[in-house]
């Protein structure tokens, strides 16, 4: 019985080997030699089955050998040409199959549920897919963009401009994929964040600035050339603030951020009589951007954050009281 096996048990290897040697060095045909190492093994695989029977270690040993190969066929054939414009799902998955009936042992069985799993949820991806390959061209630009302002210095004026630079490939994406994806309003809220805390950290660092001057300045006319800096760097900053509400952003972001700040803003601008271009000063008047909906990655540093302003519009409001007086 033994030699009865032997011949076809080497003609199976034969040719296990051979199709691994091809496959190695032609990728590109991976499929075809794959479906043919199955076709040519099927007589002597039957053989062996026969004479031995499907329970016996030789018989399983030998069809896992030849289970394997073809999977690997399969593999090196969906590694090729999964980045390329030829999908090779259905070829893959016809290998897969070929091997998974072909697998007796619990190893070979593994390996190609596996592999099939891992090909089904890519299928399942290739809508996703599809879409970030029609804005693959703005999504690159818009991330080299955020890129260079991640070493710009944190103004309104550089928020003002990343806004300016990003507008039109935002509206591209937004236009492929609609107002409400997930994908683009996560892109969008990056955008957003990123303006925000630019916003935020040139006005927390001019308040600052300003109380020191003004706590150290002694006649009317000084503070008055400070306060009134402030003031305009308060304009600057609704007007920054009212630009960054027009991009559409995450339900999260713009509740637990973006409502805050340009809140905090707008009321200290209604304080002082400051309204954007066109409006009037009192906050109930301000547009606001429509809600959105997905968890966005957004950052919980204190820059993102205005600091208690309970004793600024405090120290404000004395501060008026004491140009009254003088006056």
């Amino acid at each position: 019985m033994k030699e009865l096996v032997q011949k076809p048990v080497e003609v199976i290897e034969k040719k296990i080997e051979d199709s691994r040697s091809k496959r190695k060095s032609n990728k590109l045909s991976a499929y075809k030699i794959g479906c043919e190492l199955y076709q040519n093994t099927q007589g002597s695989l039957a053989l062996i089955k026969s004479i031995l029977g499907n329970s016996d270690l030789k018989y399983i040993s030998i069809s896992d050998k030849l289970s394997d190969e073809i999977l690997q066929c399969g593999i090196d054939y969906f590694k090729l040409y999964k980045e390329t414009d030829t999908d090779p799902s259905t070829d893959t998955a016809d290998l897969f199959r070929k091997a998974k009936l072909l697998a007796i042992g619990k190893i070979a069985k593994q390996r190609c549920q596996e592999n099939t799993e891992n090909l089904q949820e890519w299928i399942d991806e290739k809508p996703t897919r599809d879409k970030q390959n029609k804005i693959k061209i703005d999504l690159e630009v818009l991330l080299d963009i955020l890129e260079e302002y991640d070493d710009a210095d944190e103004t309104i004026a550089n928020a003002n401009e990343l806004i300016s630079r990003c507008k039109t490939k935002l509206l591209n994406i937004k236009g492929i994929l609609g107002s409400t994806d997930e994908l683009y309003l996560k892109i969008s809220t990056r955008v957003a964040s990123q303006a925000q805390s630019y916003v935020i950290n040139e006005f927390n660092h001019a308040q600052d600035f300003t109380m020191k001057k003004i706590e150290t300045l002694f006649t009317r006319e000084q503070k008055v050339v400070y306060f009134e800096l402030l003031k305009t760097k308060l304009r600057e900053a609704l007007a920054a603030i009212v630009l960054i509400g027009a991009l559409d952003m995450t339900s999260e972001f713009k509740t637990n951020s973006y409502n805050k700040n340009a809140e905090t803003i707008r009321g200290l601008s209604s304080q002082f009589g400051i309204s954007p271009a066109g409006s009037s000063s009192n906050p109930s008047n301000y547009s606001r951007p429509s809600t959105t909906q997905y968890s966005s990655k957004t950052s919980s540093s204190t820059s993102d954050e205005f600091p208690d302003w309970a004793k600024w519009i405090i120290g404000i409001v004395i501060f008026i009281i004491l140009l009254k007086a003088c006056n």
